[in-house]
């Protein structure tokens, strides 16, 4: 396991890959340098192995030691390897594990040409433990395709399935999710999810979210983020949601706080009535602060 840090303020450009050149000034290079969870997938780097933090659908960077081998940094750039352990599993404003703690691993590849892909298999908790047969692990596979615009911009293209060992609400619910990134010099981010037929409810389910990173020093990043689903068809209500915490590195590993907060924004009578005239829900995250803990390999 390698010793890995939070990026500084200085940057090389590395070509290596594509979107893998770190501006020599300005803000630092942070979202090349992070592997792809669901949620906001990026490009990652020769010099980089990378920690994502689960539950925030933020992942930070951290970079491996400068004495390591050219050959082992680049073996590095290939694969990774991520374990989490989150006291919710904070997604896209809502809570997959019944605002409870959670665990989950990545693995993930990428190639010399801008294609990755990888998996990851995670505890989930919809709380419709009344009904049989529910679901209590969720596997995600990924393929996508990140190309260099220039030296500010990168897009990214995703496809990706979520699979569910049982059924959600006593309903079959794999589905396919689809997602379109553009990143500005890795310190800004914006996205669009796209699930043609969500939770397999017959309906899409639309997702935008912007986000932002910033080092406070070498080892402490912050970072905040904001977006808004568009499920009505759904879930008969859409949302909004927002996040924002502090990340520190040290070794292997990071440790991530963050405030975490989202509402319902459908004209309904009461949430109440969401409950009463549908069966499927998606819980808002309370409490309102929650803390994660991953190691990179």
């Amino acid at each position: 396991m390698r010793e890995l840090r939070a990026p500084a303020f200085a940057f090389t450009c590395v070509h290596s890959y594509p979107g893998s050149c770190r501006m020599s000034t300005g803000f630092p290079s942070l979202e090349p340098l992070r592997r792809r969870i669901p949620g906001c997938p990026v490009t990652a780097r020769r010099r980089a192995v990378v920690v994502a933090v689960v539950g925030t659908m933020y992942a930070v960077s951290l970079r491996a030691d400068d004495d390591f081998s050219l050959q082992s940094l680049a073996a590095a750039s290939k694969f990774g390897a991520l374990a989490t352990f989150t006291t919710n599993y904070f997604y896209r404003g809502y809570s997959k594990s019944d605002n409870r703690p959670t665990l989950r691993g990545n693995l993930d590849y990428e190639h010399d040409s801008g294609f990755f892909g990888g998996a990851w298999l995670s505890w989930v908790d919809f709380g419709d433990g009344d009904f049989p047969g529910h679901s209590d692990l969720e596997f995600y596979p990924y393929l996508g395709y990140s190309h260099e615009i220039d030296e500010s911009f990168r897009a990214e293209l995703m496809v990706s399935r979520y699979i569910f060992n049982d059924r959600i609400f006593g309903r079959y619910s794999d589905y396919n999710d689809y997602s379109l990134a553009l990143h500005y010099r890795d310190v800004a981010s914006a996205r669009v999810y796209y699930a043609d037929n969500a939770y397999h409810r017959g309906a899409p389910f639309t997702t935008v979210e912007v986000s932002g990173r910033y080092p406070v020093m070498e080892s402490l990043e912050f970072s905040a983020g904001a977006g808004y689903n568009a499920a009505r068809q759904v879930l008969e209500y859409d949302s909004a949601y927002w996040h924002a915490g502090l990340t520190w590195y040290w070794s292997h590993l990071a440790f991530d706080f963050r405030y975490i907060d989202g509402k319902w924004t459908s004209d309904l009578p009461s949430p109440a009535s969401i409950v009463e005239h549908h069966e499927f829900e998606l819980p808002l995250p309370d409490p309102k602060f929650m803390f994660s803990l991953t190691a990179g390999y």
